[in-house]
Parts: structure tokens; C-alpha cells; sequence
């Protein structure tokens, strides 16, 4: 499911894995979907799509608030 994967990621990022680099996570995740995007069905896109509005979702938060993406990317 495109929703879990995308929460699976924020839920690394919020367990802190040692070596687990989110904000690289999600600029690799969003830099790749044009490779896939090209290359699939219209289902596959439609799940695909669903999955990228989670992440940028979460983006544009922390994004709006400098308060929020300190106390959630841990830099605060």
C-alpha cells in the first residue's frame, strides 16, 4: 500500500535509525519518481501518486513551519 510505505519512512525517520538519513531518503524518493512514473500503468501511477502526496504532504509542513521541522526532523 502507497500510504504504508510512506508512513513506514516517517516512521524510521521518527524512531531515529542510526545511519538512516530521511532527508536524503526523501530527496532520492522524489528525484527517482520521474523513472517510474515513465514506466508503469495507470494504476501503478495512480498508487504512485498516492504515495508521493504522503511524502510532500510531510514536506510542505515542515516546509511552513520552521518551528514544526525542528521539533520533528530532531534538530531543535
Amino acid at each position: 500500500d502507497s500510504s504504508y510505505c510512506a508512513k513506514f519512512i516517517h516512521l524510521l525517520h521518527k524512531l531515529e535509525i542510526p545511519r538512516f538519513l530521511s532527508l536524503a531518503q526523501y530527496d532520492r524518493t522524489v528525484r527517482d519518481m520521474n523513472l517510474a512514473i515513465y514506466s508503469c500503468t495507470e494504476a501503478e501511477a495512480s498508487r504512485i501518486g498516492r504515495f508521493v502526496f504522503e511524502i510532500l504532504s510531510l514536506l510542505t509542513r515542515w516546509l511552513n513551519s520552521e518551528d514544526i521541522f525542528l521539533k520533528e526532523a530532531h534538530l531543535s
